[in-house]
């Protein structure tokens, strides 16, 4: 339980950007931690001034992932220092801290 309440310390209101491996009209993939129980998934294209929300989610903690849902859909992640590791739709994405 410790290690799940400084993983919980570590994401409250913080933003994860992801970079690597994009679709061709995607800058990049951004989660947003608002508080220990919510995310916002969001995506900043290519010509567009502001990124777009995507999604809002509930955050499941167990241990030392974070299991992201919304609905019926879920991904996992693992925080390991400042960046993340997310298996989403059956590809692994880095994302990096920012803030």
């Amino acid at each position: 339980m410790r290690s799940e309440k400084l993983i919980k310390t570590k994401l409250r209101s913080s933003n994860w950007k992801c970079s690597d491996e994009m679709e061709n009209d995607v800058e990049y993939y951004e989660l947003r931690f608002t508080s220990d129980r919510d995310v916002e998934g969001w995506i900043k294209k290519f010509g567009v001034l502001n990124p777009e929300c995507v999604f809002r989610a509930v955050l499941v903690w167990n241990q030392n992932l974070v299991v992201v849902q919304k609905d019926e859909e879920s991904f996992i992640a693992i925080p390991i220092g400042d960046q993340m590791i997310a298996s989403i739709d059956d590809d692994l994405m880095v994302f990096k801290k920012v803030a």
